[in-house]
């Protein structure tokens, strides 16, 4: 094995790791408050400023495409024991303002020891009735102590159609950033891998959410990381306000308003 091989088998798994434990706020491009009224002919002063919020716990199964299993036979690892999947799962924030601005918080953890964090910003860039188009930044950090660390930053073209009871989206993402594994030996260290998705080789991702309740949400997202697709399921409590408010929750979601 020459050192450009095992470069390139680092390259590959850090882009694997680093994609799969970067910051995801699964929303659509729909804000969490999304307005729920027509322009008005007469308006006496300046109106409040509307804002809304959703708590969430997600659960996200990332797979090991043929590349990264190469890639790890290539380092040497004895793949057949290796898990096929690794299980992350997410605790979310996300605020909304003004009806065009999201910005959401995320801490991962994983029963293999992973840990990370990450934040994101959203901005509606069109919306016509029930149709938007957003533009969202995410920026996040995993590590996994005596193996790796890593940075992930993305940027996404969001489209979605929000129908009250429910939201269906899809959208690209380009991803770089960096990783770095530790070893054990200095001679077996390895530089920082660095990458970053080719415009023809963009990531995509779809989903859509469901309202259960007046203030609960269940959402699936589908996104594809190289050959394989990884899956994420979420459950969140959603606010007509920053805080939660106890105000009729859980009732019946067709109180919901358009």
């Amino acid at each position: 094995m020459t050192y450009e091989q095992s470069l390139e088998a680092a390259r590959t798994i850090g882009t694997w790791l680093s994609k799969s434990t970067g910051h995801y706020d699964f929303l659509s491009a729909t804000p969490v408050g999304p307005k729920r009224a027509g322009k008005k002919f007469f308006i006496r002063g300046a109106p409040d400023m509307q804002t809304a919020s959703d708590y969430g716990f997600s659960y996200m199964q990332v797979s090991r495409d043929s590349n990264v299993t190469s890639a790890y036979e290539t380092l040497g690892f004895d793949t057949s024991s290796m898990s096929k999947t690794v299980d992350m799962n997410r605790f979310h924030l996300a605020l909304n303002f003004a009806n065009k601005h999201d910005v959401s918080f995320s801490y991962l953890t994983t029963v293999d020891g992973i840990k990370g964090w990450g934040v994101g910003y959203k901005r509606v860039l069109f919306n016509w009735r029930y149709f938007y188009i957003s533009h969202r930044i995410q920026y996040g950090r995993a590590k996994l102590d005596d193996y790796f660390e890593s940075i992930n930053i993305d940027n996404d073209l969001s489209f979605s159609l929000y129908l009250r009871l429910f939201d269906i989206y899809a959208g690209v993402k380009h991803s770089f950033g960096q990783a770095e594994f530790n070893a054990p030996n200095s001679s077996l260290e390895l530089p920082k891998v660095y990458y970053s998705n080719e415009i023809n080789d963009l990531d995509y991702f779809y989903g859509a959410w469901v309202a259960t309740s007046t203030n609960s949400r269940f959402a699936l997202q589908v996104n594809k990381f190289g050959d394989e697709l990884t899956y994420t399921g979420k459950f969140s409590l959603w606010f007509d306000s920053i805080l939660p408010i106890a105000n009729n929750w859980f009732r019946d979601p067709r109180y919901i308003k358009q």
